[in-house]
């Protein structure tokens, strides 16, 4: 009886220490928008309760996990996030979603014409400390706001993107560093070195499906599942929230364990 208890309790903290918690995934998790609730003009944000508002047209459709979000090739609609102290963490962070989309190109050539899929971007002449991640010529691109070149630093995926088919993404930056990278499909596409030690906060509203300054810069396409981190995040934890990242906290932690526990036991 002993032996079967401590061989119970070894298989037990195994499944602890090896299964994914809520409290590793949601460490700094400052939004996430499941796009899960299929009507409405209201977008809302399971982590801090920061909402978002459809301005426009823009179609709710099946998505990878749940509803989705389209945003169609007129640039019919964005969605719009007011800003939120918490959105204003400055330093090193992660943006993960779900896309799909066969758009290559929207207006011309020059990346801020790209299809803008979420920003929180100053525009005009002051276009510095913010960030913006973009779909320009087929290839996803993560744009920082360089304050000490006064230029923009971008990092462009190797591989293209507009395949029409649903693929997740993660993107992250190391402040210190500078160190910009991509993943694909939970596979590092890129990771390069930019400009470093500056930060990303700015008191503007962050815009998600487009840019609030025409339709020429819209994303076509689809997205779902969108979190932001306020730290960069590991690759095992990105390859986790690919498998659904909804069913990989507590809950299907907890439910686990309880089948586990329930057959070792009927086992006995």
């Amino acid at each position: 009886m002993l032996k079967t208890f401590v061989s119970l309790t070894v298989i037990l903290c195994f499944l602890v220490l090896t299964q994914p918690t809520s409290a590793s995934i949601g460490k700094s998790l400052v939004a996430h928008w499941t796009f899960d609730e299929g009507k409405g003009d209201t977008i809302k944000d399971s982590a801090s309760g920061i909402e978002g508002k459809i301005e426009g047209k823009v179609s709710w459709i099946e998505g990878k996990h749940g509803t989705a979000l389209n945003f169609d090739k007129n640039g019919s609609g964005i969605i719009k996030v007011a800003d939120d102290p918490k959105l204003n963490f400055g330093d090193d962070f992660s943006v993960v979603f779900w896309a799909r989309t066969t758009q290559v190109r929207a207006q011309n050539d020059d990346w801020w014409n790209g299809g803008w899929i979420i920003n929180k971007d100053l525009g005009g002449q002051e276009d510095v400390n913010d960030w913006d991640i973009a779909n320009v010529n087929g290839h996803l691109v993560l744009i920082t706001g360089n304050p000490e070149t006064d230029k923009d630093d971008l990092l462009v995926s190797t591989d293209p993107i507009a395949d029409g088919k649903w693929h997740h993404y993660a993107l992250s930056r190391v402040k210190e560093s500078g160190l910009n990278t991509i993943y694909v499909d939970g596979v590092k596409n890129i990771s390069e070195e930019k400009g470093a030690g500056f930060h990303v906060s700015n008191q503007t509203a962050m815009t998600i499906g487009g840019h609030p300054g025409g339709t020429g810069s819209a994303f076509h396409g689809d997205l779902d599942d969108m979190a932001i981190f306020s730290r960069v995040i590991t690759e095992d934890e990105i390859n986790t929230i690919i498998k659904g990242w909804a069913k990989s906290t507590a809950v299907e932690r907890n439910g686990k364990l309880t089948i586990m526990w329930g057959q070792l036991k009927t086992n006995l």
